[in-house]
């Protein structure tokens, strides 16, 4: 039985550091925009990143599971459990609820990561009320108004930078080193 958990913990921790290394290449890959700084459009969580890690999160899950079940370990249904309840969360993801719109009147989007219990609160905030635009605490781009309200997007969304390029042609006052080449 040693054997079969040493193998077990291998095979784990291999799949583990390939699976980040090709996360971070799919997240890479969804940073490229897919298109110009369009007047309106709509981005979202890469579909195929968010699937992956998922599916990563439950296969996990069922996996402790098993084990547990096979020893009859608590420890095992608590990580399990751990593992079951971020896959859903990374498949709640994929609602409409996290989408990025813009138009030619301003952007909406989710002003939290909050999922519980029917997906974060939208803001809609007016190119003209943009008071900021920058990088969170969660590494996440966001814009806000004067009141607080803060939309925001990460880098896993797919066409990350198109938003920005679009405040930037309608905005450009929000961005001080844009001549310099270099967007605020």
């Amino acid at each position: 039985m040693r054997d079969f958990l040493g193998q077990f913990q291998f095979v784990i921790s291999t799949g583990a550091v390939v699976g980040v290394f090709f996360l971070v290449f799919l997240a890479n890959r969804s940073r490229r925009a897919d298109a110009s700084a369009q007047a309106s459009g709509l981005i979202r969580m890469n579909r195929l990143v968010t699937l992956a890690i998922a599916a990563f999160g439950l296969g996990l899950a069922g996996l402790c599971f098993y084990i547990a079940t096979l020893h009859g370990q608590i420890g095992g249904f608590v990580v399990g459990t751990v593992f079951g309840a971020s896959g859903l969360v990374m498949l709640a993801f994929l609602s409409p609820r996290y989408h990025v719109r813009w138009d030619a009147e301003g952007i909406s989007g989710p002003i939290s990561y909050a999922v519980w219990p029917f997906g974060p609160a939208r803001a809609t905030i007016p190119y003209d009320r943009i008071v900021a635009i920058g990088i969170d605490w969660a590494n996440s781009a966001c814009v806000e108004d004067a009141a607080g309200n803060r939309i925001r997007w990460s880098q896993f969304y797919r066409g990350y930078g198109v938003p920005i390029d679009r405040i930037l042609a309608v905005r450009p006052d929000l961005f001080p080193d844009a001549a310099e080449g270099q967007p605020g």
